[in-house]
């Protein structure tokens, strides 16, 4: 479980730093669907890979609490 919340905690930053170093783009053109949301900079990839990262370490980290709940009852 102590892998999972350091995953989940990596991916946080990851995800903070990143949009902090994010430049705001002024160009006029709307990006395709999947540049939008896979591409890390013309898009929101950034948000998308690490929201998945951090929904399946939650999940994880869910799972696991719920066994060691389940095996101490």
């Amino acid at each position: 479980m102590i892998i999972w919340i350091a995953v989940l905690v990596a991916a946080a930053t990851i995800l903070i730093l990143f949009r902090q170093r994010r430049t705001e783009s002024e160009a006029l053109e709307i990006p395709s669907a999947m540049v939008m949301l896979f591409h890390p900079t013309k898009g929101e990839g950034d948000l998308t890979i690490c929201g998945f990262i951090i929904l399946y370490s939650m999940s994880r980290v869910i799972s696991e609490l719920l066994e060691t709940v389940r095996g101490v009852f």
